[in-house]
């Protein structure tokens, strides 16, 4: 596999977005395997990528954690059959964590991320739920042996890539770089797990009651359900017809952004403009996810008239 790794990497090069390929894992519950033109393709290919789930954070709008990974998971064995298409056709299972890996940290919500143990490699990003610093992203590979094969530079000057002492230079794409990790060991050696744990669950408290304002306003409409830490809503006062919802709320996102007190996105979510305030600081209250429902109301009058 290192030996493929490496041919794969000299063939391919970087990586070209426009030749990463969206492919549906399930389709009216039934799990959906290579069409013949793709089996032809990856003949030719040395290895293809599998992203089981994608949890970057305009995916995670409805708070899901892992969203394809949680769907997987709802039908019995669904994991264990993608885990097999993949072996089938010499696939990577990948699972961008992005924040979601954190609900692991939960008795509440670990069960959003049940099987992520079979992937061969998972990340996840320390800059959200960690509370450290950008550029604190991390990965976990299942081999760390193949790592070398796609990343040692040869030179005389440089240590053997045998050396069974692990050379950081040679476990990613930059051979000089500086402690990124050094923020995360500190935030862990300060709180430990019990202390990250204690975040996430404030966090999903706080969630739930942002979800339980917006739900009581009756200008204001929640959009999908909160499993996690994010709740998608936007305004919707009595009178004003779907198709001029749209405007109003991106009038209203950039209105909040210019009034300052609060501070959160907009997004679209199933075609919808909509808000989607996410709790991830370790010093959120409840006073300011409240003062989110209390800016977006205030601020609906305005573009009314």
């Amino acid at each position: 596999m290192a030996g493929r790794l490496r041919q794969w990497r000299q063939q391919r090069g970087a990586l070209n977005i426009n030749t990463v390929t969206p492919r549906p894992v399930f389709e009216a519950g039934q799990l959906v395997d290579l069409r013949p033109d793709e089996k032809n393709r990856a003949k030719d290919l040395i290895a293809d990528l599998m992203i089981a789930a994608n949890g970057a954070t305009a995916r995670l709008l409805a708070g899901q954690g892992f969203p394809s990974l949680r769907r997987l998971l709802q039908a019995p064995r669904r994991w264990d059959r993608i885990m097999a298409l993949a072996a089938r056709h010499g696939a990577w299972v990948h699972v961008d964590g992005a924040f979601g890996l954190f609900a692991a940290l939960s008795p509440r919500s670990e069960h959003l991320v049940e099987g992520l143990e079979l992937a061969d490699s998972v990340i996840a990003d320390g800059h959200k739920w960690l509370n450290v610093p950008y550029e604190s992203g991390f990965a976990f590979v299942k081999d760390p042996s193949l790592l070398p094969a796609v990343f040692t530079s040869s030179a005389a000057y440089l240590e053997d890539p045998d050396d069974p002492r692990p050379t950081w230079g040679y476990l990613g794409p930059e051979m000089s770089r500086r402690a990124r990790a050094f923020p995360i060991w500190a935030t862990l050696r300060a709180y430990g797990r019990e202390g990250h744990r204690a975040i996430v669950e404030r966090h999903l408290d706080l969630a739930q009651h942002l979800a339980g304002r917006v739900d009581e306003a009756p200008d204001l409409e929640r959009l999908a359900d909160v499993t996690l830490n994010i709740v998608c809503f936007r305004a919707r006062p009595p009178g004003v017809p779907e198709p001029d919802l749209d405007l109003l709320n991106r009038r209203i996102g950039e209105a909040a952004l210019v009034d300052g007190r609060v501070f959160f996105g907009t997004t679209v979510y199933d075609g919808r403009v909509a808000f989607r305030p996410a709790p991830v600081n370790w010093r959120n209250r409840a006073e300011h996810v409240d003062l989110i429902v209390d800016v977006v109301r205030e601020l609906i009058p305005r573009f009314l008239s």
